[in-house]
């Protein structure tokens, strides 16, 4: 594949994210622009990855989908990659390896949590390892246990709205079913509803404020996640774009690492 063709083939995908999250477009425009193509192919792989993990109905299709990202970060860690996005990361050094086994560990696991905490811990070594990756590709601290807990907490927001018929209960913990008294398979009913604002305001509450060290990417993603939750336990449903958009990407860039321009190449 030519680089015109490799980029345009990450372009899909990058506009799929951006379609996702409109604030992305705004983002990249923070971004010094010698690391933007870096920035943008990151942001749309976790895009890629909470799909894949977070947002499917079928748990079989989950699985293969995981085995696949599982099988190209470990391809990344030997220098090769098959995906668009991943290609145009290849070059830089990153601990791949790492989300290996924490990745696999999550595909088919539809076991509700008893409670918060335990929601919370399943997806810490997965958010660690990423957030690892993510200060390796763009700066910043890669062992913010804060930033590690709010993407976590960002996951378990996007299976909040997307997974509500499945096995896993939207991995809402136990202990909110039996508070509210609704069964997992009325998630859908307006009876649900307390219980989900109620689910969606505890999470709101996991995300910690961004820290000066913290990559440009969590900074801004706990903001975004945390407005969008708490929207959500208000019973409205918020994506943010426009005037709050650059506002939040510009408060997130004063208080956060940029990408680097340059970053050691793999040898």
């Amino acid at each position: 594949m030519t680089d015109a063709a490799l980029h345009a083939a990450a372009a899909e995908f990058i506009r799929k994210s951006e379609a996702r999250d409109p604030h992305l477009v705004i983002a990249s425009l923070f971004v010094p622009e010698p690391a933007r193509a870096r920035f943008q192919a990151w942001m749309a792989l976790l895009s890629e990855l909470t799909e894949a993990i977070f947002e499917l109905s079928d748990p079989r299709v989950t699985q293969v989908k995981v085995g696949w990202w599982a099988e190209e970060l470990h391809g990344l860690s030997k220098g090769a990659a098959r995906h668009p996005l991943t290609r145009l990361l290849l070059r830089s050094e990153a601990p791949w390896s790492n989300a290996v086994a924490p990745l696999l560990a999550l595909a088919g696991n539809d076991e509700p949590a008893s409670d918060a905490s335990a929601a919370l811990a399943a997806l810490l070594p997965l958010a660690r390892a990423l957030c690892a990756i993510e200060a390796a590709l763009l700066g910043g601290d890669a062992g913010s246990e804060g930033a590690a807990q709010g993407m976590a907490a960002q996951w378990l927001a996007s299976r909040l709205e997307r997974g509500r018929a499945a096995a896993d209960g939207a991995r809402i913990p136990m202990a909110y079913f039996a508070r509210h008294g609704v069964r997992s398979e009325q998630l859908a009913d307006e009876a649900a509803e307390p219980l989900l604002r109620d689910w969606a305001e505890h999470l709101a509450s996991l995300i910690p404020d961004a820290e000066k060290d913290w990559p440009f990417p969590r900074a801004l993603s706990t903001r975004v996640a945390r407005r969008g939750l708490r929207a959500r336990a208000k019973g409205k449903n918020l994506q943010v774009s426009g005037l709050p958009a650059v506002w939040m990407c510009w408060q997130a860039a004063r208080h956060s690492v940029l990408p680097r321009a340059v970053l050691p190449a793999r040898t």
